[in-house]
């Protein structure tokens, strides 16, 4: 069985940190999974370890695109060790 890795990242305006985009659509290119940014624009997957490409969009925004790589995440303690995109 692959290595536990997670993918983390914040969505937010071009050029504004502090502006976190709500609800967009965050999707792995690879595996078709989406999950959708929190109220502080933050999203995450588990997944297998590997190189993803990761791609966010939503409403009144330019879709955005970047290819990660996941951290792994040591069985059984699965600590916060992420790989941080940060899309705008």
């Amino acid at each position: 069985m692959p290595s536990a890795a997670r993918l983390l990242g914040v969505v937010y305006e071009a050029g504004d940190l502090d502006a976190r985009i709500v609800g967009a659509t965050v999707r792995i290119r690879e595996t078709g999974a989406t999950a959708t940014s929190t109220a502080t624009g933050g999203w995450a997957f588990d997944v297998p370890a590997g190189d993803y490409t990761v791609e966010a969009s939503a409403s009144g925004y330019a879709a955005s695109t970047h290819r990660l790589s996941p951290i792994h995440i040591p069985e059984p303690t699965r600590q916060a060790e992420t790989s941080h995109a940060r899309f705008s």
